[in-house]
């Protein structure tokens, strides 16, 4: 999903470890809300998503 290319790119960026294949078995919705929370986002960014 174009979800998780970002979240990849995101990692690999940011040297920000992820254990993509736990993250692939996460429903859409609740990958999107966790990721929204726990990333370093402002409100108006997480507010968006």
């Amino acid at each position: 999903s174009r979800l998780l290319q970002a979240l990849k790119a995101f990692s690999e960026a940011n040297r920000v470890p992820f254990d993509l294949q736990r993250v692939e078995s996460v429903p859409g919705i609740a990958l999107l809300n966790g990721l929204a929370m726990s990333l370093p986002f402002g409100p108006a960014e997480k507010q968006a998503l």
